[in-house]
């Protein structure tokens, strides 16, 4: 996971975790702090209105989520999230619009 990490990121980006509180979420978690990434924590209860603000804030490069929150935050409120993975926890990389 901190090799996926690595390969897209670099040290000190802020990469989001908006999951529940899963035994994945812990390594994701662990995974970003061994890269050398900074963890930015989103509830997994915000709206998704709340998320895309938390992302701008904290200017995240990418988010650790599920594919429905993928959709919902890239066709309603202009997060551009590029794949990385197709998995039911995917990884994203986050381009922010202006």
């Amino acid at each position: 996971m901190a090799n996926a990490i690595d390969a897209n990121f670099s040290k000190g980006d802020a990469i989001a975790i908006d999951m529940q509180m899963t035994v994945n979420a812990v390594i994701i978690y662990l995974a970003i702090v061994l890269a050398g990434c900074v963890v930015v924590s989103i509830a997994d209860s915000f709206a998704p209105k709340e998320i895309a603000t938390r992302l701008r804030v904290s200017d995240a490069k990418g988010i650790f989520t599920q594919v429905l929150l993928y959709l919902v935050l890239s066709t309603t409120l202009g997060v551009k999230l590029l794949t990385i993975s197709q998995f039911p926890i995917s990884l994203y990389n986050i381009t922010h619009s202006a």
